[in-house]
């Protein structure tokens, strides 16, 4: 569709800010001692509300310009934590997200526009490539070496924080399930007929959730804004990437500042994980009481009367 990309993103963005209202609420949960209330509201943002928007997203856009949108979960994020966990926001925690932002919106402009049908046989034979099969293998040892980190270092390891962060993004970063299975239940009813869907609809069911389960509980023993900051870049650079691996998007980034660009603005991403990663050293405090926003010199904001 001509232009749907814009509709995709819009979507895209609805689904972000309910994902993070979801992670806010999940933070204020543990806060107050699991409240049943706060978890059953983050899990209907996060479980519910963020996948179907995301999922409906998917039918207008390509992937590699859906995925950067995750990004704007730190705007929510500095919109909605000093109010509902009244916390006071640093100038690295400001600089940090700008330039995640700056990376999302290159990412975006970049990336692919064109968005193709394929039929169901040609979905299913994307699984067998052999830069998909490569990609594959690399995430399976990555995460692995994820699970080795946060199951043998200290919880006072900044690599064990970082684990949990990247794991998560990781695992809810494989976002052509998502979009595969969004195609196929549009190709009526004879894909139903086949075994592979089913396998493809558990996958695009079961990674966001496990990847949000991952990110809980890291949660429950971190600061959130680190966590959730590691989550979503990771979130964005495996949705990306995969997306131009799995569906060959790159074939829509003909111009030479298209590829100039594109790796430029997931260079620009991690640079802004790294800003945000330093608003905290060793001593800072750690679990679930731990601020989202932590802040030696808060910024004071001043409104001028003209």
């Amino acid at each position: 569709m001509y232009g749907g990309w814009a509709i995709g993103i819009a979507l895209s963005l609805a689904a972000s800010l309910f994902g993070t209202v979801g992670k806010v609420l999940m933070k204020l949960a543990h806060v107050h001692q699991g409240s049943f209330l706060l978890l059953a509201l983050a899990t209907f943002c996060v479980l519910i509300l963020n996948p179907v928007f995301d999922a409906w997203s998917f039918a207008f856009a390509a992937q590699s310009v859906l995925a950067p949108m995750a990004g704007f979960s730190v705007v929510w994020n500095i919109v909605l934590a000093p109010y509902i966990l009244k916390e006071k926001l640093s100038p690295q925690v400001l600089h940090g997200s700008l330039i995640i932002l700056v990376g999302c919106a290159i990412v975006g402009l970049t990336g692919s526009h064109i968005s193709p049908t394929h039929t169901p046989n040609e979905l299913f034979s994307l699984f067998t490539t052999m830069r998909f099969i490569v990609y594959a293998i690399i995430s399976i040892v990555l995460m692995l070496g994820l699970i080795w980190i946060i199951s043998t270092y200290s919880t006072h390891s900044s690599w064990r924080r970082f684990a949990f962060g990247a794991l998560s993004g990781l695992i809810g970063g494989n976002l052509f399930f998502t979009k595969t299975a969004v195609e196929l239940m549009g190709k009526g009813s004879q894909v139903w007929e086949c075994t592979e869907t089913y396998f493809i609809i558990i996958f695009a069911l079961g990674c966001p959730a496990l990847g949000i389960y991952v990110l809980n509980l890291g949660l429950k023993e971190y600061d959130a804004l680190h966590i959730v900051a590691i989550y979503e870049s990771f979130l964005i650079l495996c949705g990306s990437i995969s997306g131009v691996i799995f569906f060959h998007e790159d074939q829509g980034m003909t111009a030479w500042w298209q590829q100039l660009l594109y790796p430029i603005s997931i260079i620009t991403t991690i640079a802004g994980v790294i800003v945000l990663s330093k608003t905290s050293g060793p001593n800072s405090p750690i679990g679930e009481k731990a601020p989202l926003m932590q802040s030696k010199k808060p910024v004071n904001l001043v409104t001028e009367r003209v």
